[in-house]
């Protein structure tokens, strides 16, 4: 059921500005030029944009036009009354909508051409834009913005993954030679935390989503993390040793999907000449020049069979998150200061991940353990729930509360998430058999 704009702006009105118009208008505008250099790549005549092989995902064309379809329906719409636009009943029928037309169902849709794509885009960036440029912009009107420019980002992170899991096509250029440091192989390091209270949840003025609301306060025990995420070389240990065929490392739900699916190795890994390559965008790496590098493209099951080999476990989502506030309440290990994460692996500047030795910087360190922020996602142990009095967003009604008992939480950020997106209490969540190229993991015991 579709909220009212009174209701939605009574739901929202306390939000608090953080960016002035001008700046606003610099996100989307940043926030376009991103999008489009991720669709301009694509050969928009061929079949596959259409199609996939792979029925659970959506066509890259329909990720295209969706998160505009969000845009006009959840904030053009609401923001701008005074307007009477003639919206194209092409981009605004419900098969755009993820929570009614199934996945399977959208292959089946004719889909509009690039251009008529790109400039139905154009258009609804325009008429926010001019919003923005002619109004004094409140807290719910600011909400309204930050969350279609937010969710523009977390598309293209899907865009990324449909594209390398079904069409092994690159959308931005890799550097010739990965920045690999390989003087000296990374171990498998324990630091101890101790632990106390803190407050968990969001506690911060930038934009939050549901799931991190309300915030409460929690005692963490004492534990030991590992100081790095897990690299390639720390992961390749556990195959060589035959923990893919060792069903008493796996759990019984792991056990079923690592069978039904054939699973013996990381997704992308392949074996050529005695040599273990990974396959990026039909790009292969040798495994040698990446060993120290944060292992991705696995799925929780598998980080829980590593942790178990190694007697250990996955880090939980208060221990992560009293790791990085240090038991407060700041945004990031350094504080709360947003121009510092320049200096960690976000916003696309490496185009992926890099090692973990690269990170020299003391900011993103804290109390020994590092790489806290950027690079890659970090599986935590438990499945997603709400926190106690949890209210769904009056906007964004499917963000959560669907997959609370489903999804595995992910904390940290990762190279393609943009800054204003990242917090110590943002809470992403994918499936348990999810094996992006932006999730890995760190270990923990107590």
């Amino acid at each position: 059921m579709e909220l009212s704009r009174k209701e939605i702006f009574n739901r929202t009105k306390h939000t608090i500005k953080l960016h002035t118009n001008r700046q606003l208008i610099r996100l989307l505008e940043a926030t376009q030029i991103k999008v489009l250099d991720f669709l301009f790549f694509l050969n928009w005549e061929v079949d596959y944009i259409k199609k996939s092989t792979i029925e659970e995902h959506n066509p890259i064309i329909w990720e295209a036009i969706h998160p505009i379809f969000f845009m006009e329906k959840h904030c053009l719409r609401y923001i701008d009354t005074k307007h009477k636009y003639e919206y194209d009943p092409r981009f605004t029928n419900n098969i755009y909508d993820s929570f009614i037309i199934p996945s399977e169902e959208r292959y089946k849709q004719e889909f509009p051409s690039f251009s008529e794509i790109k400039k139905y885009y154009s258009e609804i960036n325009n008429k926010i834009k001019h919003f923005i440029e002619h109004n004094i912009i409140d807290g719910s009107e600011y909400y309204l913005i930050m969350l279609v420019i937010t969710h523009l980002h977390m598309h293209i992170e899907s865009f990324i993954f449909t594209n390398q899991l079904v069409y092994k096509i690159a959308p931005f250029c890799l550097s010739e030679s990965i920045n690999a440091n390989t003087s000296g192989i990374i171990k498998l390091n324990f630091v101890d935390i101790k632990g106390g209270n803190f407050t968990q949840g969001y506690n911060t003025k930038k934009i939050g989503f549901d799931n991190e609301k309300p915030c409460f306060k929690k005692e963490v025990k004492d534990f030991s993390v590992s100081k790095t995420l897990i690299t390639f070389h720390m992961f390749l240990q556990f195959y060589l040793e035959g923990g893919y065929d060792k069903d008493e490392l796996w759990s019984f739900r792991g056990n079923i999907w690592k069978k039904n699916n054939d699973i013996k190795c990381p997704l992308y890994w392949e074996f050529i000449n005695k040599k273990i390559y990974i396959n990026y965008f039909a790009r292969l790496i040798d495994i040698e020049t990446i060993y120290n590098f944060p292992i991705i493209n696995i799925s929780w099951y598998e980080a829980e069979a590593f942790c178990k080999w190694k007697g250990v476990r996955l880090i939980t989502e208060s221990e992560w998150e009293y790791l990085v506030t240090n038991g407060s309440t700041t945004l990031y290990p350094w504080g709360d200061d947003e121009e510092k994460l320049y200096k960690c692996n976000v916003n696309y500047n490496n185009k992926w991940i890099t090692s973990v030795k690269n990170n020299t910087e003391d900011l993103n360190n804290l109390n020994g353990v590092e790489q806290l922020i950027g690079n890659c996602w970090e599986w935590c142990q438990e499945t997603i729930y709400p926190y106690d009095n949890f209210k769904i967003d009056p906007v964004y009604r499917e963000m959560s509360y669907p997959f609370f008992g489903q999804k595995k939480i992910c904390k940290g950020g990762a190279w393609c998430v943009p800054d204003f997106m990242i917090t110590s209490s943002y809470r992403n969540a994918q499936m348990p058999d999810c094996r992006k190229q932006f999730i890995g993991f760190r270990c923990a015991k107590l």
